[in-house]
């Protein structure tokens, strides 16, 4: 199965406990690769043998998103999965009306991205046991979201050693990863 990888293009929801959270992402990247069981194959018109080949197994799909932390509770989902390694759904709709889920995901790594004039985000990376097409409704209900805040940290004292680098420092990157 290729890879697939959207720009503002599609629309990212999570599913979690029976509710479906809608994911503000710029960016989200998809894919599964397959282990194959090659042989030797003769036929009757040719002799000499060709490489013939069986998919035998589906490794683990892998995803990667990038989305900002909000006050709210709406990408705090992804927040709280990164924390306690539970699993959930990915649905990926695309502009072609082509849907995507990524079933039983778990988070293996998130990295937040501290800038001093950008909203904070959260860069998380993970797996999930299959990757399919999805021609039905996204199940779950939709929380009731009536703002958007964004979380635009302040570095005001920033010490390495001794010395305060905060004027010299604009963004940081700090990253999690789970025990999994």
């Amino acid at each position: 199965m290729p890879d697939f990888s959207f720009s503002k293009e599609a629309e990212v929801r999570v599913v979690y406990g029976g509710t479906r959270y809608k994911i503000d992402t710029n960016e989200i990247s998809f894919g599964q690769t397959f282990q194959e069981k090659s042989y030797e194959v003769k036929t009757l018109h040719n002799q000499s043998s060709f490489e013939g080949s069986v998919i035998n197994q589906a490794n683990p799909a892998e995803f990667s998103l990038n989305t900002p932390l909000l006050q709210e509770d709406t990408n705090k989902v992804l927040f709280d999965r990164l924390l306690d390694s539970a699993t959930f759904d990915i649905y990926i709709s695309t502009q072609s009306d082509d849907v995507w889920k990524l079933e039983t995901c778990v988070i293996q790594d998130g990295n937040f991205e501290i800038n001093k004039s950008r909203p904070l985000r959260l860069a998380i990376s993970g797996e999930a046991s299959k990757l399919s097409k999805f021609s039905d409704i996204i199940p779950g209900s939709d929380p009731a979201v009536t703002t958007t805040t964004y979380i635009v940290p302040t570095l005001t004292i920033l010490t390495l050693g001794s010395d305060d680098v905060s004027n010299s420092v604009v963004g940081l990157s700090v990253e999690l990863q789970n025990d999994i």
